[in-house]
């Protein structure tokens, strides 16, 4: 390949990534523009199943063939120098931890496509005033006084019907599946919540702290104030903040606390513990465990993707289930102990998500009954 195909190549990978800038992305419509086959070949580019299609083609291609087939040779290998673009660029790759051994690798595209819930988007989010009343929320949410929520440009009343003085007024903002919402609380703190997550907070802080109530997971970036500190409820345990940002991982399946910076304090009914910068603290069984927190990866989630660092299969999974809102059935002798590394962009489909798992491992998914059935190992 000339230098020119190369530095195309590259071109593409940012385009995926969302990173050209505006000169390079001029460069980039250019080149398809000046010519049908360039057009072709960034759409084969952009397509997973094209990817995989030409590379098994070029292990087997025979340079002896026809000028024709020589032209396509040419276009395999743009396309596996993009791949290797993508590669050391840091595009998804999602592979078994013991791939090299293998002598194979099952090369996955980072296109974004639409969710496979695509049409519940705009609807995955939602305010449920202290009235009960549910309003569907599209912009970031913004709140100011205790007696109006701002959501874009509409001013919304949160004391309808109901008697502020007989009734605290709490909100609650839940969180659909396929969705990350992000929004500022009346203090000025700042919340991002995961799919299939809830928060509860009042209208408007009291004087003396300021206390909210979390289901699933969070990343706050708390103002600081002293004297009125920040308190997150859970079910297995209080975190008692005075400035700081944090994430907090609340599922049925355990809680997960890991600080960014700034300094928060847990409590369980047993313990207390002081959590450190970098620091990653876990509750199970009752107790409080500190590991080294591997930022990356715990706040990968907010940037819109799934990252694995040498994952168990059984640790992937439910990342999947709560993401796309289903669950899994276990169809083998035991847990599978296969394990991968990779990143995949969260706005691909359940479908392709599908399609990547029985690409790279040796177990067979499908769905059934909304369930993602995992079998035995493939023959």
């Amino acid at each position: 390949m000339n230098p020119k195909e190369k530095y195309i190549s590259t071109l593409i990978f940012k385009h995926l990534q969302g990173i050209c800038t505006i000169q390079e992305s001029r460069k980039l419509r250019n080149w398809i523009e000046e010519d049908i086959n360039n057009k072709k070949l960034f759409n084969r580019c952009i397509n997973f199943d094209y990817i995989k299609e030409d590379l098994a083609l070029l292990n087997s291609f025979d340079a002896k063939k026809s000028w024709k087939k020589r032209k396509k040779y040419k276009r395999l290998l743009f396309i596996k120098w993009f791949v290797a673009a993508s590669i050391l660029l840091g595009t998804l790759l999602f592979i078994p931890t013991d791939f090299w051994k293998k002598g194979a690798i099952e090369v996955l595209s980072k296109n974004k496509r639409k969710p496979v819930n695509s049409q519940i988007q705009n609807n995955s989010v939602q305010l449920i005033l202290a009235d009960g009343k549910k309003i569907k929320l599209n912009d970031p949410l913004e709140l100011n006084t205790d007696t109006f929520i701002l959501s874009g440009k509409n001013i919304i009343p949160v004391v309808s019907s109901i008697n502020s003085a007989e009734k605290e007024n709490i909100l609650e903002i839940q969180v659909s599946n396929t969705k990350i919402y992000s929004f500022t609380l009346p203090d000025s703190s700042k919340v991002w919540l995961n799919s299939n997550s809830n928060i509860q907070f009042p209208s408007q802080f009291n004087h003396a702290q300021r206390i909210v109530s979390i289901q699933g997971e969070a990343y706050f970036e708390v103002k600081p104030n002293k004297k009125q500190p920040f308190i997150v409820k859970t079910n297995l345990g209080d975190i008692r903040v005075l400035g700081t940002s944090f994430n907090i991982k609340n599922y049925n399946n355990g809680f997960e606390a890991t600080l960014v910076e700034g300094n928060i304090e847990i409590k369980t009914k047993k313990y207390t513990k002081q959590i450190k910068p970098l620091e990653k603290a876990i509750i199970a069984q009752g107790e409080i465990g500190l590991y080294t927190a591997d930022l990356e990866k715990d706040l990968a989630w907010k940037q819109n993707i799934f990252l694995f660092r040498n994952d168990k299969l059984s640790e992937i999974i439910p990342q999947i289930e709560n993401w796309y809102g289903i669950q899994s059935q276990y169809k083998t002798n035991k847990t599978p102990d296969e394990t991968f590394s990779g990143t995949i962009n969260r706005d691909v489909s359940l479908k392709q998500i599908i399609n990547i798992l029985n690409h790279s491992s040796a177990h067979q998914f499908h769905i059934q009954n909304n369930q993602l059935i995992i079998s035995e190992t493939k023959l």
